[in-house]
């Protein structure tokens, strides 16, 4: 009897990521102004924090597929 393979494609996962991350032009926004704070010597903004830990919350989430 064949196995059964209950992971997720890599085009589920994939349309899984991209419905959880947040709209591009946030992330632009907050990664421009984490350069301009890096550029200054200043630490990151609090909004450019949110969105890497945004990203990298999804990514736990939603682990590629093999």
């Amino acid at each position: 009897m064949p196995r059964l393979d209950h992971r997720p494609s890599l085009e589920r996962v994939r349309a899984a990521r991209a419905d959880a991350y947040p709209d591009l032009g946030d992330v632009i926004d907050a990664l421009c102004a984490g350069i301009d704070a890096l550029a200054a010597g200043q630490p990151l903004p609090p909004e450019t924090q949110a969105v890497l830990a945004h990203r990298q919350a999804v990514k736990t989430r939603f682990p590629k597929a093999d």
